[in-house]
């Protein structure tokens, strides 16, 4: 079995409908400071990075309210601290252009990391289950990139997917979600479930057509998750009935 991340979704299904501010650093330099207070002369006791998403609320000033995702860690009283305004994208003021290549670029950086992690498993495998030195090293710093982008980036677009989806019909960012979701086979949590069982409830024939042409264990992968999605939905009984039938056509292609 392939690395086992150590975090369990603690988060019910109407985690999905709530409305987070979600948003993303504008900074060319890579990262923006958070300060305790509003003002540039307090103390900056975390920086956010490109690939982080966090909760922005706008207030009056030059100065939003910076939140962090719950259960996560940063050294902010409260979770919350302050960002200028001029380094903060928000998901809800960008065009939908703007979104997928956002969404995509952090899609394809947590799945970098897994991939990463993945090879180095196999290898370890190969060689009956031992690792150099400078292998275990590595995989253990993989390993807590892998744990950081599950909180501070993959999470928090697993609440926001489902709705946008829904919305934009983006087959680019579905199947860029598929890419993680084949290659995430070792992980604990139970969010994306949650989040790809509630796209398919609400749109399930389009998500039926994006997945078909998939390869067949990448498709399997991705049924598996919303099948353990659907588990936690109260649907009416014909409707259940219908989206196994539906699911088990697809998986037996």
């Amino acid at each position: 079995m392939r690395f086992l991340t150590l975090i369990l979704a603690c988060c019910a299904q109407s985690a999905f409908a709530q409305q987070q501010n979600w948003a993303v650093i504008n900074d060319p330099d890579g990262f923006t400071n958070v300060r305790l207070q509003p003002s540039a002369t307090s103390p900056a006791p975390y920086q956010v990075n490109q690939y982080q998403v966090f909760s922005c609320t706008k207030q009056p000033g030059d100065w939003w309210v910076f939140e962090i995702p719950e259960g996560t860690r940063m050294p902010l009283p409260d979770g919350k601290g302050y960002i200028h305004k001029s380094r903060v994208r928000l998901f809800s003021e960008m065009p939908d252009s703007a979104l997928q290549s956002t969404i995509c670029r952090l899609l394809a950086h947590h799945l970098e990391t897994i991939v990463a992690s993945n090879r180095l498993f196999d290898k370890y495998l190969a060689n009956g289950k031992k690792f150099s030195a400078e292998d275990e090293a590595t995989y253990k710093k993989l390993g807590q990139l892998r744990e950081d982008g599950y909180e501070y980036s993959y999470y928090p677009l697993m609440t926001y997917m489902p709705g946008y989806l829904q919305r934009t019909r983006d087959s680019v960012v579905l199947l860029a979600w598929c890419k993680v979701l084949a290659e995430d086979t070792g992980s604990a949590s139970e969010s994306p479930g949650y989040a790809m069982g509630e796209l398919f409830r609400q749109a399930p024939e389009w998500v039926i057509r994006i997945i078909r042409p998939l390869p067949k264990r990448e498709r399997s992968i991705v049924i598996g998750q919303i099948e353990f999605g659907l588990m936690e939905v109260k649907l009416p009984e014909a409707k259940r009935k219908a989206f196994e039938k539906r699911l088990n056509e697809l998986e037996n292609l």
